[in-house]
C-alpha cells in the first residue's frame, strides 16, 4: 500500500512499459491501512507491505495445529514506513539491490513481514532468545568439550563439535540471524 495526500492505496503491477521494465499501477482505497501501528504517521510516498496472505496462513495453521511457530525477519508496519533501505529487497549473485521489476525472476525478491498484520501471537522474541530457551548452551557447551578433547586428532566428531560453536555463534548474533523474531501461537489445549 502507498501512502498518499488523501490516504492509502494499494498499488499493483502492472504490463511493461515501453523500455520493457513492468510498471506500478495506483490501486483502490485502503482505509483499514490508517489503522495499522505507525501508518497514520507515514509520509506520502511510503509504500509498506500487506500481509493479507500471512495472516491468512497463520489463521489455517493454527486452525490446524495447537502451536505454530514462525521464525523470520520483519517489523510492526511503522517501522517498516521509516526504515532506511526498505522492506523489500532483491539479491542476484550474492549481490543486493537489482531492479525486481526490470526482469522479474532474473533475481531473489525478500520481504520483511510486518508482525502486526498478523494475528497476535502468544509469544514474540529473537531467535537467540528462542534458542536460548530450547537449551542451544548446553549444546555448544557439549561441541566445546568435544572439540577440546578431540581438537588435535582432527576426527570427524571434532569437526562437527567445531561445526556446532560456529554455527550457533551464526544464530545467535544478535545483528544478524539471531536479531530474526520467533512468533508463537499456541492454543489453549496446546502444550
Amino acid at each position: 500500500a502507498e501512502r498518499t495526500s488523501t490516504g492509502w492505496r494499494s498499488v499493483r503491477i502492472g504490463s511493461r512499459d515501453a523500455s520493457g521494465r513492468f510498471t506500478e499501477l495506483p490501486g483502490e482505497a485502503l482505509e483499514r491501512v490508517e489503522t495499522l501501528s505507525g501508518a497514520a504517521e507515514a509520509a506520502v510516498g511510503v509504500v509498506v507491505p500487506i500481509q493479507t496472505e500471512g495472516r491468512r496462513w497463520v489463521e489455517a495453521a493454527t486452525a490446524r495445529a495447537d502451536r505454530v511457530v514462525v521464525l523470520d525477519y520483519g517489523a510492526d508496519t511503522g517501522v517498516l514506513a521509516t526504515r532506511d533501505g526498505g522492506w523489500l529487497r532483491t539479491h542476484r549473485g550474492h549481490d543486493g539491490g537489482a531492479d525486481w521489476l526490470a526482469e522479474p525472476g532474473s533475481c531473489d525478491i525478500t520481504t520483511d513481514v510486518a508482525f502486526d498484520q498478523l494475528p497476535a501471537p502468544a509469544r514474540r522474541r529473537t531467535q537467540a532468545d528462542w534458542l536460548a530457551d530450547h537449551g542451544i548452551e548446553a549444546l555448544v557447551e557439549e561441541g566445546r568439550r568435544i572439540w577440546e578433547a578431540s581438537a588435535a586428532v582432527g576426527d570427524l566428531a571434532a569437526l562437527k563439535a567445531r561445526s556446532r560453536i560456529r554455527e550457533a555463534e551464526a544464530l545467535t548474533d544478535p545483528d544478524g540471524m539471531g536479531g530474526f523474531h520467533v512468533l508463537e501461537w499456541v492454543h489453549a489445549t496446546g502444550k
